[in-house]
């Protein structure tokens, strides 16, 4: 058995997945607002009373290591790093895009796109990045300010699939045939990291508990 908490407070989501074997036990969330440090502990409590385990069973924790809020960041990684110390199980880290591109590929079983995961930074910024359809990333996470001639060259040569909070802006911008959009589904999920969770426990692909940090893409206050 290989039971794995799973953390995701980049956003205002707050939201916590157990998994066995990369399938989902028990999912627990709080889509609005940003009390990340109040209710961690309330949500995590209740996914392992409904996932019928005990915080001792666990073998590993995964937290979603941005980019994102930086407050929602530090939140879940420091919730995270001690769970890891105090049960003496690994730390995985998951890119906050990378498991939204995961949950946006799955809303488009065998179709050959490319995903631009994007999450709302402030004025008309997100963060971003495109991931093909085996998850490689082809454009590496990145802050970008949307303009009329950003992806262009990326929307000419593909069909470009935009989620997250900052594809609203997005959408407003880049009016082009190879755009589709998808602002109302939350792919910021504790779910979406769990198979990107798995391979890496598998991997033994762990986090250093002591000197990990998130990642913010560019430092608080930054233009």
């Amino acid at each position: 058995m290989s039971f794995i908490l799973h953390i995701e407070t980049a956003t205002p989501a707050c939201s916590v997945a157990i998994a066995e074997h990369g399938d989902v036990l028990a999912l627990k969330e709080e889509l609005n607002g940003m009390q990340h440090s109040a209710k961690l502990p309330v949500l995590m409590n209740a996914a392992l009373q409904e996932a019928g385990i005990a915080m001792a069973q666990l073998q590993a924790i995964a937290v979603s290591m941005g980019p994102g809020s930086y407050t929602g960041l530090r939140v879940g990684l420091s919730t995270a790093k001690g769970l890891a110390y105090a049960l003496q199980v690994p730390l995985i880290g998951v890119s906050t895009l990378e498991s939204m591109a995961f949950g946006m590929r799955a809303k488009m079983p065998g179709r050959k796109k490319q995903y631009c995961p994007m999450l709302d930074a402030r004025r008309m910024e997100v963060y971003t990045a495109i991931y093909n359809d085996e998850l490689e990333a082809v454009m590496n996470p990145r802050p970008m300010v949307l303009n009329n001639e950003s992806l262009q060259n990326e929307l000419q040569q593909h069909e470009l699939f935009f989620g997250g909070s900052g594809a609203e802006k997005a959408k407003l911008i880049l009016q082009h045939p190879h755009a589709q959009f998808d602002t109302t589904t939350n792919f910021n999920t504790a779910a979406n990291m769990v198979v990107l969770a798995h391979e890496k426990f598998k991997q033994n692909d762990f986090e250093n508990v002591s000197y990990c940090e998130p990642v913010y893409l560019k430092e608080f206050g930054e233009l």
